[in-house]
């Protein structure tokens, strides 16, 4: 327990480390009372709608064609160079089937 207290004590009397350590702590402070609502695209379509569209991110090769097809719906996000849905609904229903019929790796759902 000592070794865990003094490595605490370490990284909070450091100012530089103590200001990396609190940067941290905000960003998981943004989860606490989740919703359920999408962090990162906003919600066009109406309230008894069920269906929203999702990019896996991790499948997306960097193609662009959703962005191109349905640009109020999809996007390419710049930091981490991943195609994210903006606007669910952004777009009219057949643009966004489109968009995913277009998808050369079937990344969207």
């Amino acid at each position: 327990m000592a070794i865990v207290l003094n490595e605490a004590f370490a990284v909070l009397s450091d100012p530089l480390s103590c200001f990396s350590y609190d940067k941290e702590q905000a960003k998981v402070a943004d989860f606490k009372g989740y919703t359920g609502k999408p962090i990162y695209s906003v919600w066009y379509g109406s309230e008894s709608e069920n269906r929203a569209v999702f990019v896996d991110e991790v499948k997306w090769v960097g193609c662009l064609k959703c962005a191109l097809m349905a640009e109020k719906t999809f996007a390419i996000q710049s930091v981490y160079s991943r195609a994210r849905v903006i606007a669910q609904w952004g777009d009219p229903e057949n643009k966004i089937h489109e968009a995913i019929e277009a998808c050369p790796v079937n990344c969207i759902s």
